[in-house]
């Protein structure tokens, strides 16, 4: 892989299993996105940082996506839950309803965007 084609989002050591994710902003159009990074039973998965049920962040504090038992990404606003390798609501007002995936992928200890749909942002937050 080209090191100018490398998005890098994360080092893989940041995310561990059922744990803190670590949130990031994507351009959509000329929109910046927030969306996130999980590692779930040794896999990263991402998702657009948008509840399936309204247009709300899920994470209840910084990057804090996973409910107490760790095996649940939850909605912190109305309490969905979805499964951290599908992203499928398996609880909640959007029962049945999916997060919009990003594929991600690791290379030499990174995570990094995969995904030709999305850029990262880089600008500044205010």
């Amino acid at each position: 892989m080209n090191s100018n084609n490398i998005h890098m989002i994360c080092n893989s050591d940041d995310l561990k299993s059922g744990g803190t994710g670590v949130k990031f902003n994507l351009t959509v159009g000329s929109q910046p996105v927030p969306a996130f990074v999980v590692r779930f039973e040794g896999s990263i998965y991402a998702y657009l940082n948008r509840c399936a049920h309204m247009m709300l962040e899920l994470d209840w504090d910084d990057a804090e996506y996973f409910d107490t038992s760790g095996e649940y990404l939850i909605c912190s606003n109305h309490g969905a839950l979805y499964e951290p390798n599908t992203g499928v609501c398996v609880n909640g007002p959007c029962y049945g309803a999916s997060l919009i995936a990003i594929s991600v992928k690791e290379v030499d200890s990174m995570v990094v965007l995969d995904d030709e749909r999305f850029e990262i942002d880089h600008t500044e937050k205010s």
